[in-house]
């Protein structure tokens, strides 16, 4: 038996499809109520959840953490998430579970047994206090986080309070990039970056997302460079990193020869990654884009070639 636990505020009527996805468990929902509208309330009165309402401005992983009741294994989603698969037999502390958002996958630890002590940490962005390095048969599915701009505002009280918590700088950042501010994400990204030099994977991704704005947006390739080589050498089985390596000497250097190197780097590579590492993948890059890319490569070094007789001749 698993029980599951989610967290509502404002406006959620995708939750349906949660409860949905979860009704053939035959199990709890535990819903965290901090201030979600009558119709979010109704569609879970509707779905028999049990409702603990919680003050609008209480801390997110304690109104949680207070919430655990029941004794044995929990499962969070979000109210915007939908099971997709979940076929587990349960004996370890907690699990990762895999999360789908359109061609982007990650993995989280979402499932743990109450008993270890596990619990939820930070007051904006609850994520357990302990990670995990075991995998378990259960998959969601996510659509896009709704009301960003609130959480935006949020986040920014929680960095204000707790100006050198590097969770904070790391949440306000990634929420600015979500929300498209990209000079805004940039300046707060450098703080992070100073404020933490682990390399762990989700200080890596963010130096990954730096880059990418910078080369992308900013156009600025000497940077961006500087930065994915020292994602390589965290990970170099990063089909996203040698693939973006690949879109800056296309776009913006304009050296065919080397992004095809890059991106077949991408193919190659991409391959070795084992099925069951915690690092998220945008599963294009790994087969799709880099292949298209290097065709396009091709297409353009070739038509150097035959222009440049005619160019000569004029």
């Amino acid at each position: 038996m698993i029980t599951i636990q989610t967290l509502v505020t404002g406006n959620c009527p995708e939750i349906k499809n949660l409860f949905a996805s979860v009704a053939h468990l035959n199990t709890e929902t535990i819903v965290v109520n901090l201030g979600a509208d009558q119709e979010t309330i109704d569609i879970c009165e509707e779905h028999n959840a049990h409702i603990i309402y919680a003050m609008p401005e209480t801390d997110y992983s304690a109104a949680l953490n207070a919430a655990l009741h029941h004794k044995g294994y929990y499962l969070y989603m979000h109210p915007w998430e939908q099971l997709l698969t979940f076929d587990a037999s349960l004996d370890e502390r907690a699990y990762n579970v895999t999360v789908i958002t359109s061609d982007i996958v990650v993995k989280e630890a979402r499932i743990w047994n109450k008993e270890t002590g596990i619990r939820f940490r930070n007051p904006i962005c609850p994520v357990l206090n302990e990670s995990t390095a075991y995998f378990c048969n259960c998959v969601l599915l996510s659509q896009p986080e709704p009301n960003l701009d609130r959480k935006l505002e949020l986040i920014r009280e929680w960095n204000t309070q707790e100006p050198h918590n590097s969770d904070a700088i790391y949440y306000y950042s990634t929420c600015l990039l979500a929300l498209g501010k990209h000079k805004d994400f940039l300046n707060v990204a450098e703080r992070y970056m100073r404020s933490n030099s682990k390399k762990t994977i989700a200080s890596t991704m963010h130096k990954y997302y730096y880059a990418m704005v910078k080369a992308l947006i900013m156009k600025e390739s000497r940077p961006a460079i500087q930065n994915i080589i020292q994602c390589l050498t965290v990970n170099p089985l990063m089909a996203e990193f040698w693939c973006l390596l690949g879109d800056i000497y296309y776009n913006n250097i304009r050296r065919y020869d080397m992004a095809i190197e890059f991106y077949e780097n991408a193919t190659i590579l991409g391959t070795r990654r084992l099925t069951n590492d915690k690092w998220p993948a945008d599963i294009s890059k790994y087969e799709e884009y880099p292949l298209k890319m290097i065709q396009s490569c091709k297409d353009l070094m070739a038509s150097r070639v035959i222009l440049k007789p005619l160019h000569q001749s004029s």
